[in-house]
């Protein structure tokens, strides 16, 4: 019994301390109270920056960049298709996002036709990356019509895709099928 006192106020020291802002210090197995550093001018100057300018939750179109890459020939590398990385800028940091290509295929309901798959690092998800991804690889590839194979329960990718100017068409497909066309 005594033991588990003995961890329950070591437990409830800690949490005291950390509440407190009082550093814990390993010293040969035991804690050892430590208080916190002097703060100098300079760490002020720091910390005053680093909160003026927060992470932006948003992509602007001008922080998005396609990069032409080589695709296979099912994503973008075949007859007439396209590939491109998508670096997005983000903190003043251009990081490597996902991919976007646009291959020309048959299939029904549709006949033949360029379809556009865009995939995006989870991390990168939610920024409105994709809507600028969707809109830059159809306007830099060679056709008028391009057309998005979406899952009906993908609401974020038919947002980003119906923010860039595609329009749902063929209600009775297993998947939502999207159009856009060039202005």
């Amino acid at each position: 019994m005594q033991w588990r006192l003995k961890i329950l106020i070591f437990l409830l020291t800690i949490a005291a301390v950390v509440c407190s802002g009082v550093e814990l210090e390993e010293h040969q197995g035991s804690a050892k109270r430590r208080l916190p550093s002097k703060v100098t001018d300079q760490s002020k100057k720091k910390t005053k920056k680093e909160v003026s300018a927060p992470l932006k939750a948003y992509c602007d179109e001008e922080d998005i960049e396609l990069k032409i890459g080589k695709g296979s020939a099912k994503t973008g590398g075949g007859n007439g298709g396209r590939f491109w990385w998508i670096f997005a800028t983000t903190s003043g940091e251009k990081k490597k996002v996902g991919k976007v290509y646009i291959n020309f295929v048959e299939a029904d309901p549709i006949g033949e036709y360029a379809s556009i798959q865009i995939f995006l690092n989870k991390a990168s998800q939610g920024k409105h990356i994709g809507r600028w991804a969707y809109k830059k690889a159809c306007e830099d590839s060679p056709y008028d019509t391009v057309y998005a194979h979406i899952r009906k329960n993908n609401a974020a990718s038919i947002k980003a895709a119906e923010a860039v100017g595609f329009i749902q068409c063929y209600p009775k497909a297993p998947q939502v099928i999207m159009k856009w066309m060039r202005p």
